[in-house]
């Protein structure tokens, strides 16, 4: 923090800011080579190797990669952007968000909708240490569901059920084999 300005780094993970209006001290994000500025508004900020995604659930924020800054995006409430941060790419892509699902993992809940198994593993991966691990040819299979992120083994089950697949045990991680 300094006179002028409000920052936090955001290294790895997501994290939501509901932020006080301050225009003599906007309040910017960095995640990776990712900035998101805001005066007075509420978003989130999720880290991916190599991108990062901005949610915006109140007000407006700016979007840019320092690798191209004249290259950014105004983001208003309800928008979400993905943007790349490996330098000299800076690619943005904009798009409504979905901050029901967004925002879940807040609540400790995760809300699938079209996800692929995949993902959807990884996504599990993020909030446990118990690891899921799906099969190669169930991975691209999608899925819509409501789940704990502490309820690994219910996933499991359910994406078991619907591929017609099953569970396999090592140690205390899970692999989904057809």
């Amino acid at each position: 923090m300094t006179p002028e300005q409000r920052s936090v780094a955001l290294d790895d993970g997501e994290a939501w800011f509901a932020v006080a209006t301050d225009h003599a001290r906007p309040f910017v994000v960095s995640a990776g080579d990712v900035r998101v500025r805001a005066v007075g508004t509420a978003f989130a900020v999720r880290r991916y190797p190599g991108r990062a995604e901005v949610t915006v659930t109140e007000g407006r924020v700016r979007v840019w990669s320092v690798a191209a800054p004249e290259r950014f995006v105004m983001l208003s409430a309800g928008k979400q952007a993905s943007v790349a941060d490996v330098s000299g790419t800076a690619e943005t892509v904009v798009a409504n968000a979905k901050p029901a699902e967004s925002l879940a993992w807040r609540q400790g809940e995760i809300i699938l909708d079209g996800m692929t198994f995949g993902d959807a593993a990884a996504e599990f991966n993020r909030y446990n240490r118990r690891q899921l691990s799906v099969d190669t040819q169930l991975a691209d299979r999608r899925i819509v569901g409501w789940f704990r992120t502490d309820d690994l083994d219910g996933f499991a089950r359910a994406a078991a059920i619907m591929t017609g697949a099953k569970i396999e045990r090592d140690g205390t991680d899970l692999r989904i084999v057809k």
